[in-house]
């Protein structure tokens, strides 16, 4: 859970996940933790917290980028935000209920055993 400092500054920071009602989210309309409603926390995954904002997008990156540009909250991967979070694009904002546990990503690469390069290096 992320925001831009500009955000922060002209919006309370939640403080838990219910606060998230008051904030603009910017939601992820491909991701199992977010929807355009509802965005899921806890161990399982089950706690639902109804959101609204004024983006949804099927782009991490887009989601990204208008959340550095101040449009609202993010819930998104930490691959997706990792060096906006060391850029100080944005803060990472702590709430009361863990995100779910990671999803992870799979690759698939043919038997023979050739894979291309950039196969190799997502597999790394």
């Amino acid at each position: 859970m992320c925001a831009a400092p500009s955000y922060l500054a002209a919006h309370r920071a939640p403080k838990n996940a219910a606060d998230l009602a008051a904030h603009a989210c910017l939601h992820n309309t491909l991701s199992s933790t977010t929807s355009a409603d509802r965005w899921h926390f806890g161990k399982d995954g089950k706690t639902t917290v109804p959101v609204r904002g004024p983006l949804g997008a099927n782009n991490g990156e887009a989601l990204r980028n208008a959340a550095i540009a101040g449009l609202g909250m993010i819930y998104q991967p930490f691959f997706l935000i990792a060096e906006a979070l060391r850029n100080g694009e944005v803060v990472e904002v702590a709430l009361d209920l863990p995100p779910p546990p990671d999803l992870g990503i799979y690759v698939m690469y043919p038997q023979s055993g050739r894979v291309a390069p950039k196969g190799r290096a997502t597999m790394q």
